[in-house]
């Protein structure tokens, strides 16, 4: 069989989870070897959201999918595909199911061929969802509490950290 594999990383997820390009890309490869599955190439978006179907990586990898034949698209986990329950359904219906393409998750058991499995894949669908939200509305909240308190949201100032190192020496050699 001929494999296709998406991989995707925000920038938050990377520095906290550990869930790099590269370690994502390895366990995918290490999956479709114990397959027997051929890996013939690896889309990748990195530092975008889940929530947003427009990615350079993803249109790649259905564009790809248009032309050239694969059986199957392999993630790491179903929430680097996506974070929303409706783009899931779309890309596993409309893209994957129409052209003979199977999907498959390296972390996730399920098999779409059957209905149970098509039901635990959109609960899965609807777990990336809800914490893709819960993510939003805590940086949010943050964001928003920082206002309260007057501090400075966002990227510093041009200058201003060598403003702060330049006050620094002074108040260290003095």
């Amino acid at each position: 069989m001929k494999a296709i594999g998406y991989i995707r990383v925000s920038t938050e997820e990377q520095a906290k989870e550990g869930i790099s390009l590269d370690n994502q890309k390895a366990k995918i490869k290490a999956y479709c070897e114990s397959q027997d599955w051929q890996l013939i190439k690896v889309f990748s978006d990195e530092g975008s959201s889940g929530k947003d179907m427009g990615r350079k990586g993803l249109k790649e990898l259905l564009s790809y999918l248009e032309v050239d034949h694969a059986d199957v698209v392999v993630v790491h986990k179903t929430d680097r595909l996506t974070r929303k329950q409706r783009h899931l359904y779309q890309l596993l219906e409309d893209e994957f199911e129409r052209r003979g393409i199977g999907f498959k998750s390296v972390t996730e058991p399920f098999d779409t061929t059957t209905a149970m499995g098509k039901g635990f894949l959109g609960m899965l669908g609807v777990f990336a969802q809800l914490e893709g939200d819960l993510i939003s509305e805590r940086t949010k909240d943050a964001l928003r509490r920082k206002k309260e308190l007057d501090e400075h949201v966002g990227a510093a100032p041009l200058g201003f950290l060598r403003l702060r190192i330049r006050l620094w020496k002074l108040r260290t050699m003095s």
